[in-house]
């Protein structure tokens, strides 16, 4: 933080005013960048505020972790992505009681190896329970591979078998809806 403190001493050294930051995470951990226009000057008795084109809305996800803390407290299973490192930082303040990760990190409760993706799908081995499946999806990306990590977790969460949520994943595609035989009944 100190040569952060010089470089800005050095580059606002013949600035006739007082600058203020609160550079908060950006500092620490990873950041964006907002870019936006002063579109109003308002002159205070002590202060001038600038008005700018950008609002809280516009780098929501730190605004929302006071939420998210809430939601996760109160929920029954949390299912968190194990390979983002802002949410492993969130979980770890949480220290929740009941939760389950996915990705393709080694301690994922549902994880993700042998990708081979192509196209109009992919195949992977998906690892959970002490077991592995075989899974095949009708729709490509490394997204649709997490996404469906995701709701492996949340359906075993519900106390549906891996083995129905892979096949149910089989026959999904973008196209149509999963046949009968793929759906999942649950009676809670």
């Amino acid at each position: 933080i100190s040569d952060y403190c010089k470089m800005l001493e050095q580059e606002f050294s013949d600035c006739p005013c007082k600058i203020v930051l609160e550079p908060g995470r950006s500092m620490v951990a990873n950041s964006g960048l907002l870019v936006s226009k002063v579109i109003y000057k308002k002159q205070g008795q002590q202060s001038i505020f600038l008005i700018i084109d950008a609002a809280m809305n516009d780098l929501l996800r730190p605004s929302m972790y006071d939420a998210i803390t809430d939601f996760a407290g109160k929920a029954k299973t949390a299912i968190w992505n194990a390979d983002d490192a802002e949410t492993v930082a969130l979980v770890k303040r949480l220290q929740l009681s009941n939760a389950l990760s996915f990705g393709s990190v080694a301690t994922a409760d549902f994880r993700v190896s042998d990708i081979a993706e192509a196209p109009l799908g992919s195949h992977f081995t998906l690892h959970a329970q002490q077991q592995s499946f075989a899974v095949k999806l009708q729709v490509p990306g490394h997204h649709n591979i997490a996404n469906a990590l995701a709701a492996s977790a949340a359906a075993s969460a519900m106390g549906v078998p891996v083995e129905a949520s892979v096949l149910a994943m089989a026959g999904f595609n973008r196209n149509s809806e999963p046949s009968a035989s793929t759906k999942i009944s649950l009676s809670l």
